[in-house]
């Protein structure tokens, strides 16, 4: 297995403090905070909402029972939408 380089990065007193208060244990490099810190913000964004996988399964359903617009149909649909927006 090769051999990860080690770096060394600066930062704030502000932003040391706030890696400090999210170790684990306090011998917790700071590599495997930040690390933490990143896959958690990741996994909250990409997380789907229940009203978004609802929406999802409505329309997966929807395409099932052929009930679907052609992109033309679509577009014309959003053309529409967009001239009553800016009628108002």
């Amino acid at each position: 297995m090769k051999e990860q380089m080690i770096t060394t990065i600066r930062v704030k007193q502000g932003t040391k403090d706030v890696l400090d208060s999210l170790k684990i244990i306090d011998r917790e490099p700071y590599d495997s905070v930040i690390l933490r810190a990143l896959q958690y913000m990741l996994e909250d964004h990409l997380e789907l909402s229940n009203s978004t996988k609802e929406l999802l399964k409505k329309r997966i359903d929807n395409i099932g029972k052929g009930e679907v617009l052609s992109t033309e149909d679509l577009l014309k649909k959003i053309r529409e939408k967009r001239g009553k927006e800016n009628a108002k």
